[in-house]
């Protein structure tokens, strides 16, 4: 099932994941008290390595990263984000956490979009909670507001979506969520920050991932496949050697680029016309 609005597919379709297809019936943006506690351990996660090491993620904890998001040669967009250590959302199976705030915008013509995210993480960098928050206007005037809050445990994603505040008509949503998924949400590019960290940075090769899209309510199969190593041009008078990949879903449905670099984040994103680079 598709709960997105039909201004948003047809003037957007297909980017980050379709993420321009707005999300599912949606949810009631409910606000808790999070005690923030910053972590003093290391940011560090599993993985396949010799006993005894370990790889750092790749973006730092308590600073703010900022993606541009150009069509040509005009900026249209931003995305601005900032990962901290947290106390674990009430009613979750974990006590520590990570927490990835996000906000953007979308303007061109006739249409503008912008948002806010927050998803928390457990230490594996898996989904446990996230809020968003939608405003679009678009072509005659039309303005409309979506909230969603979606909450992930054994196996399941349980989403409500609130369309223009009307809390009494709240739509919810449940669909499989599998223990080893990663989260995409609409607009939510900081979530493809930290897919791609997570499983990309260690070494040049194919990798699988599952793929939780709450939009489209469907978990999709995705292949990142390594290409070669290449100088990218940023506008900027250094050009940093960066590992290209492409992915592919399962189905053929979703396709596009991106560029890793020497620490395993992604500085650039292309799907379509539409490039997304790292600006800092």
């Amino acid at each position: 099932m598709s709960i997105g609005f039909k201004i948003l597919s047809c003037c957007l379709s297909a980017v980050f994941f379709a993420p321009w297809l707005a999300g599912a019936g949606e949810a009631e943006h409910k606000e808790e008290d999070v005690q923030h506690k910053k972590s003093a351990d290391p940011v560090q996660v599993k993985e396949s390595l010799p006993p005894g090491e370990t790889v750092r993620f790749p973006w730092d904890l308590d600073r703010d990263y900022r993606f541009s998001w150009i069509k040509g040669r005009t900026k249209v967009g931003e995305t601005r984000f900032r990962i901290s250590a947290v106390e674990a959302p009430t009613g979750s199976s974990v006590k520590k956490a990570f927490r990835c705030s996000s906000s953007y915008w979308y303007k061109t013509e006739g249409f503008s979009q912008e948002g806010k995210h927050e998803t928390w993480f457990d230490r594996e960098w898996k989904p446990l909670r996230y809020t968003c928050r939608h405003q679009m206007s678009g072509v005659r005037d039309t303005h409309a507001i979506q909230e969603h809050e979606g909450r992930i445990a054994n196996g399941l994603l349980v989403l409500v979506v609130i369309h223009n505040g009307d809390s009494k008509n709240g739509v919810e949503v449940r669909m499989e969520a599998p223990s080893e998924g990663y989260l995409l949400q609409n607009q939510a590019f900081d979530n493809w920050a930290i897919l791609t960290g997570q499983i990309l940075r260690q070494r040049p090769a194919a990798m699988d991932a599952r793929i939780i899209y709450p939009d489209l309510s469907k978990v999709y199969e995705v292949r990142f496949t390594f290409e070669k190593e290449e100088p990218i041009d940023l506008g900027k008078p250094e050009k940093p050697i960066c590992r290209s990949y492409s992915f592919r879903s399962k189905e053929g449905q979703f396709t596009g680029k991106l560029w890793t670099d020497g620490k395993g984040r992604m500085i650039q994103y292309q799907q379509g016309e539409l490039r997304i680079a790292l600006e800092e």
